[in-house]
């Protein structure tokens, strides 16, 4: 850094009070600063440096200086873990309301970095205890953030308001949430008004901080969670969804559908099955049990059904997942995009989730292997990733009726192609030109019921294997 003069520099480097001393004796200018106007008061404050500040404020040093980025030196011994320092300074006439370049006061910083035994010292009244940021937070905000349950309680004695919200409609609660704090969580939910957390959740322009309950399972806060469902905060404000952005669905199969809000059981299913792993189950079960919808009312809302079936991998998680969602009444057969396709099973299909079309198709789903293939190239799905070459020969397993569809996979399977996976399936595709007799009674049977077989399967006297067959069971 340039511009740092020998007094400068002994306040950074040492914490000689004689070395100090001898400078000023020198005629050092106590208030000179460096190109960015650290001065040496703020290079001993900087470093908690008590008694070399008394004797650069003794001489005339400046306790309202502020540098290229409006820090005083009452910011810097904020930042560091002098305490007393804090207070001398105040009580030599330091201004705990000057803003940095960020909008941070003093207290607001010392809330930030967790210093209750600082903030003690500083005054509400000249300090207002909810001034803000440049981006509207406040000291409360950056507090509960933090987690430090002391300075939080201390911030309420002294009138912070938990009802204000930052630019982003970020509240205090919402980054409690976000960042875990069970007992800063449990204090704000006492003391926030409900219609604060609603106005703040439901405005047009919330984004990230729209759902509590999506906050909880992103940072993977079990109990948060549990508390926030135990609150009385109602389900209309436990319920609401997140706004689908271009992150949550990154890297997700494009399904011809512009999902723009995810409920907090489409948000669990989409974003933490590869990370939750078998807690996932946990999760889902408590969400369930709390009465969480498993089906949307729009299609503009992701389904839970199509959430899961969009993860490649973990097929007995997924498996799991399904079986709670249909015993909670998720509808299999919801549809909005292909009309001879229900959304849960096109989803799957497009994911290259073969356990999962399977699955699908075993619980009832209409669909039928030609209309999903058919699907696949026409909206140019199809490649020769290994999950979409299991998911071809699942289907071709199934039964393909169509000679047009043979035709259009022996483009993307050459038997002449090098890739050992591509000639394999060539070759079985070969060996799978014309559809058993046996295949094509199932798939008519299956058009001719559509969702109704396995209410009819139940009903009618058919033998236990015949209802394996039409049901893919078996093969």
């Amino acid at each position: 850094m340039e511009g740092e003069t020998p007094l400068l520099l002994a306040c950074k480097f040492q914490d000689s009070t004689e070395l100090v001393q001898m400078l000023l004796d020198c005629g050092a200018d106590v208030n000179l600063g460096d190109n960015e106007n650290h001065t040496p008061l703020h290079e001993a404050c900087r470093n908690g440096r008590l008694s070399v500040a008394k004797i650069l404020v003794a001489a005339g040093a400046n306790v309202n200086e502020m540098n290229y980025n409006s820090c005083t030196p009452l910011h810097c011994a904020v930042s560091s873990t002098n305490a007393t320092l804090v207070k001398y300074l105040i009580s030599k006439g330091a201004d705990v309301s000057i803003q940095d370049e960020c909008g941070r006061t003093s207290l607001f910083l010392a809330s930030e970095l967790q210093r209750w035994n600082m903030i003690k010292h500083m005054e509400t009244a000249l300090c207002p205890v909810d001034t803000r940021s440049v981006d509207g937070a406040t000291a409360l905000m950056v507090a509960a953030q933090s987690g430090n349950l002391k300075v939080v309680e201390e911030l309420l004695k002294r009138g912070a308001n938990p009802d204000l919200a930052a630019h982003d409609f970020t509240m205090a609660l919402h980054l409690a949430i976000h960042s875990g704090h069970l007992s800063v969580v449990k204090l704000l939910l006492k003391v926030t008004s409900r219609n604060a957390v609603l106005a703040h959740c439901t405005h047009p322009k919330a984004k990230t901080g729209r759902s509590l309950c999506c906050l909880a399972i992103d940072g993977e806060y079990l109990d948060v969670l549990k508390l926030l469902l135990s609150s009385d905060l109602g389900n209309y404000i436990l319920h609401l969804p997140v706004h689908c952005d271009g992150s949550l669905l990154e890297n997700k199969p494009h399904l011809g559908v512009l999902y723009s809000e995810c409920s907090p059981v489409s948000f669990l299913l989409l974003t933490k099955l590869n990370d939750l792993k078998d807690d996932i189950l946990i999760y889902l079960e408590v969400l369930l049990n709390h009465g969480f919808p498993v089906n949307v009312k729009d299609k503009q809302s992701l389904p839970p059904l199509v959430a899961v079936m969009l993860q490649p991998g973990c097929d007995h998680l997924i498996s799991c997942c399904v079986d709670m969602l249909l015993a909670h009444g998720a509808d299999i057969e919801y549809t909005t995009i292909c009309k001879m396709v229900p959304d849960p099973l096109l989803a799957a299909c497009i994911s290259g989730n073969s356990s999962g079309v399977l699955q699908l198709l075993r619980v009832g789903s209409s669909g039928l292997p030609d209309d999903l293939l058919r699907y696949l190239i026409t909206h140019g799905h199809l490649d020769s990733s290994p999950h979409m070459i299991n998911m071809v020969r699942l289907l071709l397993e199934l039964g393909v009726t169509e000679p047009a569809l043979y035709s259009r996979l022996q483009q993307y399977f050459p038997e002449a192609s090098s890739d050992i996976q591509i000639k394999a399936t060539a070759a079985f595709l070969a060996s799978l030109q014309v559809c058993s007799l046996q295949k094509l009674c199932r798939i008519a049977v299956r058009r001719l019921f559509g969702h109704l077989l396995i209410p009819a399967m139940e009903q009618l006297p058919v033998p236990h294997c015949l209802k394996n067959y039409l049901t893919y069971k078996t093969l």
